[in-house]
């Protein structure tokens, strides 16, 4: 016989409860009913205060985020140039050096 978690809804071949459910039952029965949902409220729900620094928070990050690693790019890009142009500089020299010690 299948039973369905009268909690959550999942597939149990045994109970009316799943083990996950089974195990916040035993932590209400622990800690008492409020509690639980006192914990729950703080821990998980976020008032229009909490989530609205949240939401900063995050954006003030990938703002951040994406300054550090725009001039940390452009640092490379300057410096992979320079450093071409340099070897460019060298084959050049090097091949009309050569050029020249052949003639």
């Amino acid at each position: 016989m299948v039973l369905d978690c009268k909690l959550c809804g999942e597939i149990s071949l045994t109970r009316y409860i799943c083990e996950d459910c089974n195990f916040i039952k035993d932590c209400i029965n622990i800690y008492s009913k409020e509690t639980v949902i006192d914990v729950i409220r703080r821990t998980l729900i976020r008032n229009d205060k909490q989530r609205t620094y949240k939401i900063d928070t995050i954006i003030k990050e990938r703002l951040n985020n994406e300054l550090d690693d725009s001039t940390y790019i452009n640092k490379d890009e300057e410096q992979e140039r320079k450093e071409l142009k340099e070897k460019s500089h060298r084959e050049i020299k090097k091949k009309v050096l050569e050029k020249f010690n052949k003639i």
